[in-house]
């Protein structure tokens, strides 16, 4: 597989990588790889939530109302 450098970074864009990296479990290059493949390929970079997010915009209520709710029966005892 080919490598790419990529120079003049800051310390501060660095820093928020290795921290995202972190937040993901993923080394930096790992974290690199997927913002790389994601960029590049933009419809498999979106999150389930931002996909049903976007499917679900614009829609209104029909006045929907959930019903009261009601204390749970007690669990019978077998004893």
């Amino acid at each position: 597989m080919p490598d790419l450098l990529v120079k003049s970074v800051s310390d501060a864009d660095k820093k928020k990588l290795r921290l995202q990296a972190a937040r993901h479990g993923h080394s930096m290059q790992e974290e690199l790889r997927t913002i790389i493949h994601n960029g590049v390929n933009p419809s498999s970079g979106q999150s389930f939530y931002q996909a049903l997010k976007e499917a679900f915009d614009g829609l209104e209520d029909d006045g929907f109302t959930l019903p009261e709710r009601r204390v749970p029966r007690h669990a019978p005892s077998f004893e």
